[in-house]
């Protein structure tokens, strides 16, 4: 992943309005300068609002994607955290335009707890890899469903996203040779 701890913007993450910088936070990543994404936004009851990344993929492989999250409020009304995948297996812009082949979603956290999402093993055989194979990956936050009067709004946060080949260290996808 690239700026998968949000050190000092969101550099690669799209998701239009509601889709923020919050540095008063920081489970991952570097002491200073680092943050989280934040979603925050009015939905209907039930909606979703959805940061994306599009990965290129170097080549077939089992990559692992792991992510730390939370979100507003306790109980059964808490929001939810959930990231999902999607692959794009001929994506000849590198901006996970194209056909999706295959998706997923786990949930990782529903209440204003930071829980670590444990590794999703996601498979690319090399029939699915094309040379221009990319990966979507979504950080989702979700309204719990239950209507309270008034239009909801979603809360969550996201932050320590990785994205590795398993059992190559670290996230290794962007890595130069040059790390410690």
């Amino acid at each position: 992943m690239r700026n998968g701890d949000f050190n000092g913007d969101l550099r690669y993450w799209t998701g239009g309005s509601g889709i923020s910088y919050d540095s008063s936070h920081n489970p991952s990543g570097p002491a200073s300068g680092s943050g989280v994404l934040k979603i925050t936004r009015a939905v209907s009851v039930g909606g979703r609002v959805v940061s994306t990344q599009c990965v290129p993929l170097p080549g077939p492989a089992v990559y692992h994607l792991s992510a730390w999250a939370r979100t507003a409020g306790t109980g059964v009304g808490a929001d939810q955290a959930l990231v999902g995948w999607s692959l794009v297996p001929d994506d000849a812009t590198g901006t996970c335009v194209g056909s999706i082949t295959r998706n997923g979603e786990k949930f990782v956290a529903q209440g204003n707890t930071w829980r670590e999402m444990q590794p999703l093993a996601i498979e690319v055989s090399p029939a699915e890899w094309s040379g221009r194979s990319s990966l979507a990956v979504h950080l989702i936050a979700q309204d719990s469903g239950i209507a309270t009067g008034g239009t909801p709004t979603v809360v969550g946060y996201f932050d320590g996203i990785r994205l590795s080949v398993a059992g190559a260290g670290g996230d290794s996808i962007f890595a130069d040779g040059f790390e410690p």
